[in-house]
C-alpha cells in the first residue's frame, strides 16, 4: 500500500511573536490565509525538558480524541512518535491540537527549518520555520524571567545542573465528577520541591473550565514522588516543577465510577 503524499509545507503569513505573561511563555506564528488561518504555537514547560506544540485550526466535526502522531523535521527524514490531543474549543470556532517534543528533538526542528505533524484524519500539516533559532532564544529568555517571577531566582537557575524528575510518572486520574459531566479541557500547575523532592504549594497556572479538573492536576502533583534537582556539585537542591495536562475522555468510552471508564 502506497504511503500518503506529504502535505504541502505551509509558509508563514505573520511574524514570530513571543508572549510574555504572568503564567506562561508562548512563541507563535500564523500560517495560511485569513480565511483558512492556522496558528503554530510553542509553550515550554518550565523546569522540564518538554515543549508543548499546539496547532489551532478551524473547528471540525471530529470528536475529541487522543491519537498517535508522527512528528518529522524534513521530507523523508527521521520521525518522532508521540500522541496528539485534539478537540474543538468550547464556545469557539477553532480546533485545538496538542503534542510536544523534548528539547533535543525541538533542536532538530530548528536545524531542519521544517516541522510536520501527521495524525491521519485528525491533523496532517507541515510548517516552514524561518528564523526559528532566534525566536527560540527569545523564548528561553522569557522562561528564565518567568521562573524568576515564580520565586526560582536566576542564581538558582544558573546553579542547577540536573532537573527534578517524577520517579514513577505523574498519576493524573480523571475525576469522577468531570467524567460524569463529560468535561474536557487543558490546564497546568506548578509546585515547589524541597531538597528531598517533596512537593508542596501547588498553584494553578492555566485553569480549565472545570474546578474538578483543576483540583485533579494539583492532587496528582502533590501525590507524586520526585527525584530532586541537583546543583553543579551534585548536591540536591530546592526547585520547582511544572506540568500541563489535556483531559480527554477516550473515544467510545463512558464514565463508570470515580475516574474510570467502560470502553
Amino acid at each position: 500500500m502506497a504511503s500518503a503524499a506529504p502535505p504541502p509545507v505551509l509558509q508563514p503569513s505573520g511574524k514570530w511573536v513571543v508572549e510574555y505573561a504572568d503564567n506562561m511563555c508562548v512563541l507563535q506564528r500564523d500560517y495560511g490565509t485569513p480565511e483558512n488561518r492556522v496558528t503554530l504555537s510553542f509553550r515550554p514547560a518550565p523546569m522540564t525538558d518538554w515543549t508543548s506544540i499546539f496547532v489551532f485550526e478551524a473547528a471540525s466535526q471530529l470528536p475529541a480524541e487522543r491519537v498517535p502522531v508522527n512528528i518529522g523535521f524534513s521530507p523523508g527524514g527521521a520521525e518522532v512518535k508521540g500522541r496528539l490531543s485534539s478537540f474543538n474549543l468550547s464556545g469557539a470556532s477553532r480546533r485545538y491540537n496538542a503534542t510536544g517534543l523534548s528539547r533535543a528533538d525541538l533542536d532538530k526542528a530548528t536545524a531542519a527549518g521544517v516541522l510536520s505533524l501527521d495524525a491521519g484524519d485528525n491533523l496532517r500539516v507541515a510548517f516552514s520555520l524561518p528564523d526559528f533559532r532566534k525566536a527560540v532564544t527569545v523564548l528561553d529568555d522569557c522562561v528564565a524571567d518567568l521562573l524568576d517571577q515564580w520565586g526560582f531566582s536566576q542564581a538558582q537557575q544558573a546553579a542547577m545542573a540536573e532537573l527534578p524528575k517524577p520517579k514513577y510518572g505523574i498519576n493524573m486520574n480523571f475525576p469522577g465528577t468531570a467524567a460524569r459531566k463529560e468535561q474536557t479541557g487543558a490546564n497546568s500547575a506548578r509546585i515547589r520541591l524541597d531538597s528531598r523532592g517533596k512537593p508542596s504549594d501547588c498553584r494553578i497556572v492555566e485553569a480549565s473550565q472545570s474546578k474538578s479538573l483543576d483540583w485533579a492536576i494539583c492532587w496528582g502533583l502533590l501525590h507524586t514522588a520526585f527525584t530532586p534537582a541537583k546543583d553543579k556539585n551534585g548536591k540536591p537542591m530546592e526547585s520547582m516543577f511544572f506540568t500541563r495536562t489535556q483531559w480527554i475522555i477516550p473515544k467510545g468510552c463512558r464514565a463508570a465510577g470515580s475516574g474510570n471508564y467502560a470502553c
